[in-house]
């Protein structure tokens, strides 16, 4: 448990940047980053475009482990691809969503709808603005969140607006992601910018979450978390989003402790239907930990959200703030790729009582990040396990983790690692899926460990040379996914960032800027089934029946001879 949150007061350092390396030792104030600032990267002089000059990459798409095995796998849109559209933006912000017969990816940048059997684009890639555009928002300035809503059988889409204030929102008509879109603009911060906006299907309501940053003369300060709760059927009436109705739930910040901490990145926590009040989990504002509060009577007048909980307090653990991530390389790109703060990024989920999310932390003590996998009971917000994916050797930081889980506690976390110098091409960034059973106490069994991609360069930089040290953070992400199939619940697809070739005559690009590119990589992975409870039943009984007939036959022959 931290030291006496309540005894400690401390003046919060504002900053635009992340600082690499922040220690949070028990009882500190975070520093809080305006990730949208990198989200307008470095765009460079490109003189050759290309969508498929990349090198191989290292794919196990017939491998597998235990219970994981992979299926379709195909690389999806890179670096190049949106600068071929005119666009270049660091990092990707890597989201997609699979629906009945489409993978769509809607990153910064670009917006590209796959055929789900077969990774091949269904339609031209077209620019994100140009998405929101045609169906007629404003252009966005990226951020952007995808979901398949397998109830309505549609999409749902969110990203910022052309202010950055608000957040354009769409829904599909179909379950055609390249049909007829309806769009509304949610009010996110109209002081400044709603960053790094999420989205989640809670039930009856659909939430985003928002990180609050103030326009100054100097740049921006953090001003605290909005939760914007909607009503699901508002947002898939037919006509169009109706975002009119919206209950806001905002939480200033004080740089004093012993205020509301709410938490920073606020995911509301996916479920399918069912009522009660609308769950959230996020990163602690102040303190190396993570929170969780309700959101009670949701689209009611009565609609209150509920005290905090601080998850060491029921049985979580605290950890150290995260340095950069290693590469295995001796240059000045050894440890600079940005592998995030503590916040939760991805999409949280509720299965059967059961809470699920990950996040990136430094375990206490250590210099190395992990993805930890927490699972808490929904009823009384107590830690019923925390599952570090980690390396005992120390030579390996793991990032970017995401999750989904079927109705049977089956889940897929995919995730970045990279290591040093000493684990050679093994210590590229790549891309990985790991799976896990969920046990009846909320503990968690791996059945399987599987990479997916690896990078083509041992260090990945942007906005400098192949051969120049980089200057600042290199960032990575700010995000990965894990969506389940809404057609096979044994199949998750998982869409990460992985670092292509420098854009350069030796990259195949002559006349490039010869900086590095990301891309990102989708691959459809499988999990074994589990016996249903009837099957369970039936195979008992056959069990019993096979028993009996091989101790009659026994008998028989003893009468016999």
């Amino acid at each position: 448990m931290l030291v006496s949150r309540a005894a400690i007061i401390a003046a919060m350092l504002v900053s635009t940047s992340a600082i690499a390396g922040t220690v949070y030792p028990a009882g500190s104030i975070k520093d809080f980053a305006f990730e949208d600032i990198g989200d307008v990267g470095v765009v460079d002089a490109q003189n050759s475009f290309s969508s498929g000059a990349s090198s191989p990459f290292v794919s196990l798409s017939s491998g597998g482990a235990g219970k994981l095995t992979v299926g379709l796998s195909f690389k999806a849109t890179s670096d190049y691809d949106t600068r071929a559209l005119g666009i270049g933006l660091i990092p990707p912000d890597t989201m997609g969503a699979v629906g009945t017969t489409q993978y769509v990816q809607l990153i910064n940048g670009s917006f590209s709808v796959y055929d789900k059997t077969t990774g091949l684009l269904q339609a031209p890639r077209k620019t994100d603005s140009a998405f929101w555009q045609s169906f007629g928002a404003s252009r966005t300035g990226g951020d952007p969140r995808v979901l398949f809503d397998s109830r309505s059988n549609r999409w749902l889409a969110i990203g910022f607006d052309a202010s950055g204030a608000n957040l354009n929102i769409g829904v599909s008509t179909t379950a055609d992601a390249l049909g007829p879109w309806k769009t509304s603009v949610v009010t996110g911060f109209t002081p400044g910018i709603a960053d790094f906006p999420t989205l989640s299907i809670s039930g009856g309501s659909i939430v985003i979450g928002t990180n609050n940053f103030t326009s100054t003369m100097t740049g921006f300060s953090y001003s605290g978390t909005t939760v914007n709760v909607l009503k699901y059927s508002d947002v898939f009436n037919a006509a169009g989003p109706i975002t009119s109705n919206v209950q806001k739930f905002n939480t200033p910040y004080s740089s004093t402790l012993g205020g509301e901490d709410s938490g920073y990145a606020i995911q509301g926590v996916n479920r399918s239907g069912g009522g009660g009040p609308v769950k959230l989990v996020a990163a602690s504002a102040f303190f190396a930990d993570t929170v969780t509060y309700d959101i009670n009577n949701a689209g009611k007048a009565s609609a209150m959200q509920s005290a905090t909980q601080y998850l060491t307090d029921t049985g979580g653990q605290t950890y150290d703030g995260n340095g950069p991530a290693r590469q295995p390389t001796t240059n000045g790109s050894a440890r600079v790729v940005d592998a995030s703060d503590d916040r939760i990024g991805s999409n949280a989920w509720e299965i059967k009582g059961k809470i699920y999310f990950v996040k990136t932390v430094t375990a206490t003590g250590t210099d190395n990040t992990v993805v930890r996998v927490t699972v808490v009971d929904k009823a009384t917000n107590n830690v019923l396990s925390e599952t570090d994916i980690t390396d005992p050797s120390g030579n390996f930081d793991f990032y970017q983790g995401s999750l989904a889980v079927n109705s049977s506690g089956q889940l897929v976390v995919g995730y970045n690692r990279s290591g040093s110098f000493v684990t050679g091409i093994d210590g590229r960034i790549s891309i990985f899926a790991r799976s896990f059973d969920t046990n009846a106490d909320g503990t968690l069994t791996e059945t399987g460990d599987v990479m997916l991609a690896r990078s083509l360069v041992d260090d990945y930089h942007n906005g400098s040379a192949q051969n120049v040290n980089p200057a600042g953070r290199q960032r990575w992400g700010d995000y990965s996914t894990v969506t389940l199939d809404p057609t096979n619940k044994q199949a998750f697809w998982v869409t990460g960032e992985y670092a292509l070739e420098f854009n350069n005559a030796a990259g195949g690009h002559p006349g490039g800027s010869g900086f590095g590119r990301w891309g990102t990589f989708i691959s459809q992975v499988f999990v074994a089934g589990v016996p249903e409870p009837s099957n369970w039943a039936m195979l008992i009984a056959g069990f019993g029946l096979i028993g009996g007939m091989q101790r009659r036959r026994r008998h028989m022959a003893l009468v016999a001879a």
